[in-house]
């Protein structure tokens, strides 16, 4: 029987963003664009809150993974759970 799967044969992945959601705290291990890349990923999103992320992109090591994930052609998105530093918890209810 024939498979209908348009992808048969072909060597384009299913899903167009294949990513990882890391913390800055895990750039600790400082070759992620590069294992990304080898594990077929284009995409690396930072996690988990505005301040923490915040925090990071107001560092040189910012500088050297932005520059590391343009030379693996990775996108950087960022995942963050932003409500809680958006609105204060006291304003919930209004």
């Amino acid at each position: 029987m024939a498979s209908s799967d348009p992808r048969e044969g072909s060597r384009q992945p299913f899903f167009e963003r294949r990513g990882v959601v890391i913390t800055p705290d895990d750039l600790s291990w400082t070759d992620w664009p590069e294992r990304a890349a080898r594990a077929g990923l284009n995409t690396i999103a930072l996690h988990p809150t505005p301040s923490v992320v915040l925090g990071f992109l107001a560092t040189e090591r910012r500088q050297r993974f932005l520059a590391q994930c343009r030379a693996f052609s990775l996108d950087v998105e960022y995942e963050l759970h932003a409500m809680a530093e958006l609105l204060p918890r006291v304003l919930f209810e209004k």
